[in-house]
């Protein structure tokens, strides 16, 4: 399981009707922040499969057709292929091929998504252009508040992308980690700029009193040290 990031967008600095661009421009019909109005992430790759088979078929591709054995010498040192007694590339390639027969033909699709995307799969794509493998969870506006979830990490470059197109909104930009105190944040953006800033140090008093204000807990319930945050 992931660690949950809260974001929280604050919007301001400009009149209501510019405001509501901004709030209109990040919400879909599913959701009230979706990252795909920011960078689209391609059709095709939305119901890829993301696991040991795909991975495999990619190694094999990479071997068999390339040239490229970075991947399938990696899989020699798993535990089942030498269980197996398959100790050379030429071994482990007639195997793959005998278990799983259109591994080849699966291969290379992934093979023709990486050409046209420079990604083969969902999870690739996301991480390299959201900085998430997930799109923005449990996402909710509370006027001009917009508050949202991510995995691991905040999605800061994405929140200066939707600055630099509204450049008439100031936005105000937090996250903090579930892991209270740890990966926190504030930023102010204006035209796409970070105009302000402050990070603090992980696990210092700046660090949990930030994390407070954003997630709404009580140190005390985490954390014995409750002298830190007044």
């Amino acid at each position: 399981m992931p660690s949950w990031v809260k974001n929280r967008i604050t919007l301001h600095g400009a009149d209501q009707k510019e405001i509501d661009k901004v709030i209109d421009f990040l919400r879909s019909k599913d959701s009230e922040v979706d990252f795909n109005n920011i960078i689209p992430m391609p059709a095709e790759l939305m119901n890829t499969e993301v696991g040991s088979k795909a991975d495999t078929a990619w190694a094999y591709y990479q071997a068999k057709e390339l040239g490229n054995y970075v991947e399938l010498d990696k899989m020699l040192t798993y535990e089942w292929v030498k269980a197996a007694k398959i100790t050379t590339r030429e071994e482990l390639l007639d195997y793959l091929l005998k278990e799983h027969p259109n591994i080849e033909v699966y291969g290379k699709e992934l093979y023709e998504l990486e050409k046209i995307y420079g990604c083969h799969d969902w999870y690739e794509w996301s991480c390299e252009h959201w900085g998430v493998k997930w799109n923005a969870c449990d996402a909710r506006s509370e006027g001009n508040v917009l508050i949202f979830e991510t995995p691991w990490r905040g999605v800061t470059n994405l929140m200066l992308m939707v600055s630099k197109k509204f450049p008439k909104v100031t936005m105000d930009y937090e996250f903090a980690d579930e892991w209270f105190g740890y990966n926190t944040a504030r930023y102010t953006f204006v035209g796409g700029e970070i105009v302000a800033e402050y990070e603090p140090t992980d696990n210092t008093t700046e660090s949990k009193q930030l994390a407070k204000s954003i997630l709404g807990w009580e140190l005390s319930d985490f954390d014995d040290d409750t002298d830190d945050i007044a």
